[in-house]
């Protein structure tokens, strides 16, 4: 299962409306691009055929 990936960026006190609110999102990734696919993988443990 390949999903997305965010880079979040912490807000500051004035920027944090609500108690849960400390988080600003940056960029969300595409899980594509995030992973990679394991035939492009460089790791000695993926078992290429």
């Amino acid at each position: 299962m390949i999903h997305a990936m965010y880079v979040m960026q912490v807000k500051t006190p004035e920027e944090s409306q609500y108690p849960f609110d400390p988080h600003k999102l940056v960029k969300k990734i595409k899980g594509e691009v995030a992973f990679g696919s394991l035939s492009d993988s460089t790791c000695p443990l993926v078992y290429k055929k």
